[in-house]
């Protein structure tokens, strides 16, 4: 009897057992997934967090000089890792793994709070199991797979586990009679808000979702029309603030304005597309089938009101979202509190803001109630049918498990990333880069050179403004790559020549001014590869590639000593780069250190096999 008590669904201990158990499966298959995308510049290349010690100094260098200096808590994590284990991703993909988990714990006793409140009549019987398997569909939607395997979003997982919190707290003080008691879960709660603003500036609108939640669930029903225009201020500051902390200005309209000029879209445009990209991630949260998955999808911008023609649909069922939220409110009050959740947590990159139009990510903090609510009325719609839903739900967990691993398995290689990017985006001038890169890292030159070309012919039958600075930069970081891979096929003509186009349209892209120096060395022409070089570290690029070069057109000019030099900073940025201990090994022969020169020509050797 004891054994079969543990296993019901309503043991709080068996459901934490079941959260950890099956998202650890689930995400089994990405232990070894490599950094891609903008996990090379917020982690790999960023020298702020190669710190020597656990020092208030390194660690505050860490938290606020790396490339998202806002995002503390992230950053610091980050540090820690390297600190310990180096740049091994395995202790990275753990911590986001803990980290989702964690998240999941919290959903469940947030959403069994929630469900055991009085306005929640229906429910509160079923609360526990309901709560599980909240969680577990949460936990296991393949959705998350962009928070979780994806490594630097471990800014956005980290966020979530601590908005969660904060409002978990928020009504444990809710619900306690006595004041001292009360006053601690409040000032918890506002710790852990604060460290999610520091995770993310997303977390900005937490105290509208506070408020929200008062309303929906907590309020007694006196003064809930004050508490609502509270509410809109509150959301309205909020988004100011938001506005001048992201763009750092006195003039946020003019500044936000003027992030445009790096997109590929207008203000306008952007706010007559975001209402089909929130369809768009509900169709995702409804179908989440692999095939429908990317790491960066290509969107149809909408130029006008039926440009193209469903804008206009989207706009309209935008409008009865909200709609549903004022009309649900009365009789369901879970599920109009769902549908606001998810409005306010993607206002923020989903407006007026000029970042990147969609991304899966961002779907990872807002979905999280209206999972919760699907749960809750399918229980009440199959009232009669408990055990058949119970098998239902079972089925769907096991389902999105598997679809989450098979997923997973596109992150397994860079090349296998990107690939699966440009099949389901062929429009999208990053994806032909990214893939050129990542085939010239493999050493498979050939087909990068393929791709690559492919990208251009691409590029050149699309309509697009080639005056617009996105269009400039997308095509400048093509010809760089272009640059790179003939310079590693020994055509160092071509290789110049894609260098200097890259330049021709970004002219302050110091990627291509380092291939164009890197081109000059190949050339003989070490002067002016020297010069190339000092712009490009002034430009606190720190990268291996600049550093072994470097050191190598120092040695060819004869200054060995500072060849070393440069060369010693190239194996500490990377530990694992063969050519760069190589070339060291060489620099120190030529001092007559024979012993140290032995060691790392050997050393080098090794890492090439």
């Amino acid at each position: 009897m004891k054994i079969a008590a543990f296993f019901r669904l309503d043991n709080q201990f068996f459901a934490l057992i079941l959260i950890i158990g099956l998202a650890t499966l689930a995400y089994s298959n990405t232990m070894q997934a490599p950094f891609v995308f903008d996990d090379s510049s917020n982690i790999v290349e960023n020298k702020s967090l190669r710190i020597n010690d656990l020092s208030l100094p390194s660690l505050k260098q860490a938290a606020t000089q790396s490339p998202s200096g806002n995002r503390w808590l992230p950053n610091i994590s980050f540090a820690l890792h390297f600190y310990f284990t180096g740049m091994d991703v395995l202790p990275f993909h753990l911590g986001n793994l803990v980290i989702h988990i964690l998240c999941a714990i919290t959903l469940y006793f947030l959403i069994l709070a929630t469900l055991r409140l009085n306005v929640i009549e229906k429910g509160r019987n079923r609360a526990p199991e309901l709560a599980l398997f909240a969680a577990l569909l949460w936990t296991l939607h393949p959705l998350a797979t962009n928070a979780v395997t994806y490594l630097v979003q471990r800014m956005t997982s980290m966020m979530t586990l601590f908005y969660l919190l904060s409002i978990l707290l928020y009504v444990c003080g809710r619900n306690q009679n006595q004041s001292p008691a009360k006053n601690v879960w409040f000032l918890l709660s506002m710790a852990s808000g604060f460290m999610a603003i520091i995770c993310k500036e997303n977390a900005i609108m937490l105290p509208v979702t506070i408020l929200a939640y008062e309303v929906f669930f907590l309020s007694d029903g006196k003064g809930i029309s004050k508490k609502m225009s509270a509410g809109a201020g509150i959301a309205a500051v909020l988004c100011l603030l938001v506005v001048f902390g992201f763009l750092g200005t006195s003039d946020p309209l003019g500044s936000v304005l003027a992030g445009y000029q790096e997109r590929s879209f207008t203000l306008g445009q952007r706010l007559l597309t975001e209402p089909g990209i929130i369809l768009f991630y509900l169709s995702l949260l409804v179908l989440p089938l692999p095939s429908r998955l990317n790491i960066n999808h290509d969107f149809v911008v909408s130029q006008g009101l039926f440009s193209p023609w469903y804008t206009v649909f989207s706009l309209a069922a935008f409008a009865g979202l909200l709609f549903m939220i004022v009309i649900l409110f009365r009789k369901h009050r879970l599920l109009s509190f769902a549908l606001l959740f998810f409005l306010i947590n993607l206002v923020i990159e989903s407006s007026i803001i000029p970042l990147e139009l969609v991304y899966e990510h961002r779907l990872y903090l807002p979905t999280v109630f209206l999972i919760a609510a699907v749960v809750f009325y399918a229980d009440i719609w199959f009232e009669d049918k408990r055990k058949t839903f119970r098998t239902v739900l079972i089925i769907l967990c096991i389902t999105l498990g598997i679809l989450t691993w098979q997923r997973n398995t596109v992150w397994n290689s860079r090349v296998s990333l990107w690939s699966d990017v440009l099949n389901k985006s062929p429009n999208l001038t990053r994806a032909y880069t990214n893939l050129g890169w990542a085939l010239n890292e493999n050493k498979e030159y050939l087909q990068a050179e393929a791709i690559l070309k492919r990208g251009l012919q691409d590029d050149a039958n699309k309509n697009v403004n080639r005056e617009s600075r996105a269009w400039q930069k997308d095509i400048s970081q093509l010809h760089n790559v272009m640059g790179v891979v003939y310079r590693n096929l020994g055509n160092n003509q071509q290789a110049l020549e894609h260098a200097k186009l890259a330049l021709r349209y970004m002219s302050d892209s110091v990627e291509a001014l380092l291939t164009l120096g890197i081109s000059l060395v190949a050339d003989g022409e070490y002067q002016q590869a020297e010069i190339i070089f000092e712009k490009v570290a002034k430009n606190r690029l720190e990268t291996v590639d600049l550093y072994n070069n470097w050191g190598m057109n120092n040695f060819n000019l004869g200054n060995i000593d500072r060849a070393i030099y440069l060369l010693e900073h190239a194996v500490q940025l990377n530990p694992d780069h063969a050519e760069s201990h190589y070339n060291l090994g060489i620099a120190y022969g030529s001092k007559g250190n024979s012993e140290k020169a032995r060691q790392e020509m050997a050393l080098g050797m090794r890492l090439m096999k």
